[in-house]
């Protein structure tokens, strides 16, 4: 991985929850979502650190799969200090995932 990449990952814990997070950061972050996410205005009009309501859609043809919460925070005012988007689904985000053997969970003595 190189400094410059833009990556994206699942940011919420496994198991179930109200909400999953899926957050893209790097050079390309708001650029690459632009053809699975619709936001509510052009991509350039959306301010940093404003939360909005958009649209996902799926890839081969277009339709809307869900809505989804899209929080921006434009470089170099994040975390990271390089542009990143989270990304809020309503519906689970692990399912969808390839399945892998389940980890052995890990209790506290």
């Amino acid at each position: 991985m190189y400094e410059q990449d833009t990556i994206a990952a699942i940011a919420t814990p496994p198991g179930q929850g109200g909400i999953a997070v899926i957050r893209v950061s790097g050079a390309e972050a708001l650029i690459r979502p632009r053809a699975l996410i619709v936001p509510p205005a052009d991509w350039p009009a959306l301010h940093s650190h404003h939360f909005y309501l958009g649209r996902i859609l799926d890839r081969p043809d277009g339709q809307p799969l869900d809505q989804a919460g899209l929080l921006l925070m434009r470089a170099p005012h994040s975390y990271t200090g390089e542009d990143t988007l989270e990304l809020t689904p309503r519906a689970p985000v692990r399912p969808a995932l390839p399945a892998s053997p389940p980890a052995a969970p890990v209790r506290p003595r």
